[in-house]
């Protein structure tokens, strides 16, 4: 999740969320903080409360707020979305000049070889670094070799 910051933002905060319920409690928190924009990508919005009354009335509380606010939300599968998110579908339909709810995936909405979320930010081309790993040798050796060197200068920094 995305949000603006303005001056009176607070420090950031670095916690590890461990349980399902810290996860559901932070993306809370962070809505509270949002002020112009919130980009959610989830699997497919089952796990963390998107479709709870109180998230719902958060939601359209930050939408309500000043104009411009954005809501955009990418899944890779609807399913659940369509079939149990009542609550979600009805804030899609008041505020969706707000809001966005797109899919990723084969089936997403964009015709393009760059992954969906590039195309959805706006991205146009693969950036320099990402173009090599279409090697399959190339990136079968980065997988092993970054993190031993990783592992490697941490363990002599250490001596």
């Amino acid at each position: 999740m995305d949000s603006s910051t303005s001056a009176d933002s607070p420090e950031p905060n670095v916690a590890e969320l461990a349980t399902i319920a810290e996860q559901t409690a932070a993306i809370d928190q962070l809505i509270a903080l949002a002020q112009h924009h919130i980009q959610v990508f989830d699997q497919d919005l089952s796990q963390t409360g998107w479709n709870g009354p109180e998230r719902i009335e958060r939601l359209a509380a930050f939408l309500r707020g000043i104009r411009g606010r954005r809501l955009d939300i990418i899944v890779h599968d609807t399913r659940y979305l369509e079939s149990a998110c009542p609550r979600m579908l009805k804030l899609l339909d008041v505020y969706g000049h707000a809001m966005t709810i797109l899919q990723t995936g084969a089936e997403g909405v964009y015709e393009s070889t760059l992954p969906d979320f590039m195309v959805w930010n706006r991205v146009t081309e693969l950036p320099w670094f990402w173009k090599p790993f279409h090697s399959f040798w190339l990136t079968m050796g980065a997988i092993v070799v970054v993190p031993t060197l990783i592992a490697a200068t941490s363990f002599l920094a250490g001596l």
